[in-house]
């Protein structure tokens, strides 16, 4: 599932799974992911990310979905379930 974006660096994401979104933000921030659950990683969402955003706004907007939480501490993103 590739992203589709615009000159603004946003990108948006149809149907993709949570662990091939994170991955590629995470490579954007220079980060890591580590999945305290197992669930999460298969979660389909559809979702814009403007890359010129921090980090915490993105994660904010994720947190948004229900069943999922995320949570970033130096340079790791934490996923939970909620």
């Amino acid at each position: 599932m590739s992203p589709s974006g615009d000159e603004g660096g946003a990108l948006s994401f149809t149907n993709i799974r949570l662990d091939s979104l994170l991955i590629i933000v995470a490579k954007h921030y220079g980060c890591t992911v580590v999945y305290r659950d197992e669930q999460p990683r298969t979660l389909r969402i559809s979702t814009t990310w403007n890359q010129s955003q921090p980090l915490d706004a993105f994660i904010a907007l994720l947190n948004e979905l229900d069943g999922l939480r995320l949570t970033t501490e130096d340079d790791t993103i934490f996923v939970n379930n909620k």
